[in-house]
C-alpha cells in the first residue's frame, strides 16, 4: 500500500514539474519570465502611486518578485479593509515584515494579466481609495 501511494505522489510531483518547465519554455524562458515580472512590478507601482500609495523601496532597488507599499494617509485606512476587498476580488496581499514601518506587500509573480487591465484602465483599487478617503 505504501509503495502505491508513494508512486502516485512521485507521478503527481513529476507531472507538475514537467508542466511547470513546459509553461516556462512556452513563455520564452527565464529571461522572458523575468521581464514579465518586471513589467508587472512597474505597472503595479505606477498605478498604486497614481492612487496615492508610496513604494517603500526606491525604484532602482525594487524586486520584480514582490513590491512593498507604505500605508497611505487615507482617512480610516486599515490593512484589513484593503486585504478583504482584494481577497474578495481574487487578489491576495501580504502584511509588511518591516520593523518600524507600516507596510503591505503585493506579489508580482503568477498570471496577473487581469491586474494589468485594472491598472491600465485606472480603476484598480479606486473603490478602496474612494472608501478610505471619504
Amino acid at each position: 500500500m505504501l509503495w502505491n501511494e508513494s508512486l502516485v505522489e512521485l507521478f503527481a510531483e513529476t507531472t507538475n514539474q514537467d508542466f511547470t518547465l513546459i509553461e516556462l519554455e512556452t513563455e520564452g524562458g527565464i529571461l522572458a519570465r523575468y521581464n514579465r515580472y518586471k513589467q508587472i512590478q512597474e505597472i503595479l507601482s505606477y498605478g498604486m502611486e497614481n492612487l496615492g500609495y508610496e513604494c517603500y523601496i526606491t525604484k532602482c532597488h525594487r524586486s520584480p518578485i514582490i513590491t512593498t507599499f507604505c500605508y497611505p494617509n487615507f482617512k480610516d485606512f486599515t490593512f484589513k479593509s484593503i486585504y478583504e476587498y482584494l481577497k474578495f476580488n481574487g487578489f491576495v496581499i501580504y502584511p509588511g515584515k518591516l520593523s518600524g514601518a507600516n507596510t503591505f506587500r503585493i506579489g508580482n509573480i503568477g498570471d496577473l494579466r487581469v491586474l494589468w487591465f485594472y491598472l491600465g484602465s485606472g480603476s484598480f483599487l479606486s473603490p478602496i481609495v474612494c472608501l478610505l478617503i471619504a
